[in-house]
């Protein structure tokens, strides 16, 4: 793969906007990798939303769906 550098912007769909075209086949598939300024990325979880999230992991512990934690471990040695 050759890396090719293009600035682009984020519309309201969260589609990547090119401001520069590509010149390669219309067609092609490629894979994309975006850097984000820190200062552009979006603030902490709010409280309400680590609360929800808090509430969905009670939820699953209760019905059974939750993995013990001396579990989480078993074979991660094994290659």
């Amino acid at each position: 793969m050759q890396p090719i550098e293009r600035t682009a912007s984020i519309d309201e769909q969260g589609q990547i906007q090119l401001d520069q075209p590509l010149n390669i086949g219309k067609h092609d598939r490629v894979r994309v990798i975006v850097l984000v300024d820190e200062d552009e990325l979006p603030a902490d979880e709010s409280d309400e939303s680590i609360a929800a999230g808090l509430q969905r992991s009670l939820q699953e512990f209760r019905e059974g769906q939750a993995i013990p934690l001396a579990n989480l471990w078993d074979g991660i040695d094994v290659e």
